[in-house]
């Protein structure tokens, strides 16, 4: 009889708070952590898998994440797929320079609006379900043969973790602002492995 996958478990860290000034949309700009990722690691360290089981860790390549991810593991995963939502020409400026015209345009089609060289929420979420599809497919392989643990750490941007909540818990992209996605705190959502079986929603912002 063949063993059924255990389920993905993904822990959803979002990055720390940054040091930008307020008001300003930064998007996949590479802006700095505003403290040491130490702290935050050592808060995080106990909610997670990393100290017990040799856990890969994923991470966004920017630096507010990245300083964080390798606190938690010497060597993590890289994924371009797990960066924040590009906001193209509207990253560095603030929200009162984008103005109001834009921004209307923005809010009447959160789905598919995307700002000018950037992306909509729609695309974003694609692209974060086929980094998913990857993982999961690669877990179907390497833990079913190796018998390891199925949890991954992943460190990331607030618009991916709404991403994959939205599509654990079927919402669309113009609901999203209703998930509260705090910095450095753990999403945990469990994804399925075979086909037909839902994902969970385990834990929001621990």
């Amino acid at each position: 009889m063949t063993a059924v996958p255990a389920p993905l478990r993904l822990h959803l860290i979002r990055h720390p708070a940054v040091a930008a000034p307020p008001g300003i949309c930064y998007g996949q700009s590479d802006v700095p952590l505003a403290a040491s990722p130490a702290d935050a690691a050592a808060r995080l360290r106990p909610l997670l898998p990393v100290a017990a089981l040799p856990v890969p860790v994923y991470s966004s390549p920017l630096t507010r994440c990245l300083a964080l991810a390798r606190e938690l593991h010497p060597e993590p995963v890289v994924d371009q797929r797990l960066m924040e939502m590009a906001f193209g020409t509207w990253e560095g400026r603030t929200w009162e320079d984008i103005g109001a015209e834009p921004l209307t345009a923005w809010a009447e089609d959160i789905s598919d609006f995307a700002p000018p060289a950037g992306e909509s929420a729609r695309m974003l979420q694609g692209r974060v379900l086929e980094w998913l599809d990857d993982l999961a497919a690669e877990a179907r392989d390497h833990d079913a043969a190796q018998g390891a643990a199925a949890d991954r750490v992943v460190v990331t941007h607030g618009g991916v973790v709404r991403a994959l909540v939205g599509a654990v818990l079927g919402i669309a992209p113009a609901d999203w602002f209703r998930l509260q996605v705090d910095f450095a705190a753990v999403t945990l959502v469990e994804w399925p492995l075979v086909a037909g079986a839902p994902p969970r929603l385990l834990a929001l912002n621990r």
